[in-house]
């Protein structure tokens, strides 16, 4: 189960949900409940909202569909839609446009100057959309830090994993950050406490997922700071492209797109 976003609503709703079924328990029997029945209780309720929140599509459906897309549609979906996707949806339509070797024409569509199938066979065009590429790719790294404003290192991009369990329910999810390299490493590392703290406590997937989260996010950390950009921040510009060009000149509205990308 995925959804790393949701899980403070999810917490807040089934707190909230728990509390008014004690409350309607007092007023009609003058008791509490008992710890078994509470804990039957709240897991239900628990169950219940995090299938509500697990009705979007799975990795494996999610790649099964852009697998079938043909090229253009798949070209309109990251243009269109790019920035709207969760981060796992998105690291997985980079990895189809990459594997059909559609990057250049991702290039044309999002900047909505060249013909697509112009600029994959002329390389005057393809040198001058990847020019702009590279100058949003900088104007993008020179922002402030939209953790924590600094702007004395430039932005790099991060892949962070978190896991949260409990009983028989388990959510796994991977996203990507961006953030100056000492504020990627404060985010690895609140993903890794909190997994370490919440992610045990399902079986069978909390015990297999929580120690691939915690090495996963491990081996992240010598990613953040690398002089030029990752593979997660090139990832995190080529699917939002297209709005980062429109707002190219515009400091605050770039930082405003990279702040709502760290939230997705």
């Amino acid at each position: 189960m995925s959804g790393d976003d949701s899980t403070p609503r999810i917490a807040s709703a089934f707190s909230r949900t728990l509390s008014d079924l004690l409350y309607c328990h007092r007023l009609q029997t003058g008791d509490n409940l008992g710890l078994e029945e509470l804990l039957v209780y709240g897991q239900f309720f628990l169950l219940l909202y995090l299938k509500k929140g697990n009705m979007e599509p799975n990795a494996l459906s999610l790649k099964a569909r852009y697998e079938t897309m043909q090229d253009d549609d798949l070209l309109q979906l990251a243009n269109t839609e790019g920035s709207k996707l969760r981060s796992d949806a998105q690291l997985l339509l980079q990895e189809e446009i990459n594997k059909r070797g559609l990057s250049s024409k991702l290039l044309a569509t999002a900047f909505s100057v060249y013909p697509p199938d112009a600029i994959h066979g002329d390389e005057e065009l393809k040198k001058k959309a990847n020019e702009q590429f590279e100058s949003v790719m900088n104007a993008v790294r020179m922002l402030p830090c939209p953790e924590c404003g600094s702007q004395l290192q430039h932005l790099n991009g991060a892949l962070v994993y978190n896991v949260r369990s409990f009983v028989f329910v388990t959510s796994y999810s991977k996203s990507i950050k961006v953030a100056c390299p000492k504020c990627l490493d404060k985010l690895n590392n609140k993903a890794t406490l909190r997994t370490l703290a919440l992610g045990w406590w399902g079986f069978p997937w909390g015990i297999i997922r929580t120690p691939m989260a915690l090495y996963k996010n491990y081996g992240q950390i010598k990613f953040h700071h690398m002089g030029e950009p990752n593979a997660y921040l090139l990832s995190f510009v080529q699917l939002n492209l297209h709005h980062l060009f429109q707002a190219f000149n515009e400091p605050e509205l770039l930082l405003r797109i990279v702040k709502k990308g760290n939230t997705a």
